[in-house]
């Protein structure tokens, strides 16, 4: 298993083929020179130079193959290191904004070939400025901190969950309409409603979300449509009060245009 990862290590296949090279010319080297010492039947005479520098190269060879193996073991470390700092936000836990939109693009293509349906969630943290004035940045990492649990805890593996940046986090729901989206977005809302967050100085954080939501199927599944759909609406429940839901009006998702509750949202099929 070791030495196939090796051989796929972007450190190139030369680099892996050394290290298997190396070793091989190790084990034969040794296997060499202790049959002409122990096999007195041995047919190739050799002289004792060549016996002595078949001697050192295999002394010589273990501890280079050794530290060889080693370096690639640990640049494979590191590359695994690097690639999950590039794909996951350090501070919440969800996607960073360009492995999201990787993934999020790749499941909206393959939803548009079959004809199948999403829905994308723009959740953003309310008076998140205020916070950050009265708590300062350890109270707002706290807030980011605990709303990437909940998006996750709430979400799991059923949606791709993303950081956009700084208190702006994306949420895409596979095979989810409207409905079942707008759900989805007040279940979220009520769930962050009900956090107290410990702070630094003493009292609890209390803080609330605004979330856009946009639905598409079939040819109009596109990442950036949805969006500026899910932004617009979310601008919206700004407006209109913020710790509430907007949903996408027009042939994005007419229903549950704007309301606090679900109920609003039970008429539409899910």
């Amino acid at each position: 298993m070791m030495l196939t990862r090796l051989l796929r290590h972007p450190l190139g296949v030369p680099a892996g083929t050394l290290a298997i090279t190396v070793l091989a010319i190790l084990a034969s080297t040794t296997l060499l020179w202790l049959s002409s010492r122990l096999l007195p039947w041995w047919p190739v005479p050799m002289s004792f130079g060549l016996k002595l520098t078949m001697l050192l190269t295999a002394l010589v060879a273990l501890p280079f193959a050794w530290a060889l193996l080693s370096l690639l073991q640990r640049a494979e470390q590191l590359r695994e290191q690097l690639q999950r700092i590039a794909a996951f936000d350090e501070l919440t836990g969800a996607y960073t904004r360009r492995q999201f939109s990787v993934l999020a693009q790749s499941t909206l293509a393959r939803l548009a070939a079959s004809g199948g349906r999403a829905s994308l969630l723009v959740v953003d943290a309310d008076w998140f400025k205020a916070i950050n004035d009265r708590h300062g940045h350890t109270g707002g990492d706290a807030v980011l901190q605990r709303l990437g649990q909940e998006l996750l805890a709430q979400f799991g593996a059923d949606a791709l969950v993303g950081r956009y940046g700084g208190e702006e986090f994306l949420v895409l729901l596979p095979d989810a309409g409207p409905a079942m989206a707008c759900r989805e977005a007040h279940a979220l809302r009520l769930r962050v409603a009900g956090l107290r967050i410990p702070a630094r100085d003493g009292g609890p954080i209390a803080v609330t979300v605004s979330i856009g939501v946009a639905s598409a199927s079939g040819t109009t599944l596109a990442l950036g449509a949805l969006y500026r759909a899910a932004d617009a609406a979310l601008y919206r429940a700004k407006h209109e009060g913020r710790d509430r839901v907007a949903q996408a009006g027009g042939p994005l998702g007419p229903h549950c245009l704007s309301c606090t509750g679900a109920p609003a949202c039970r008429h539409e099929d899910p």
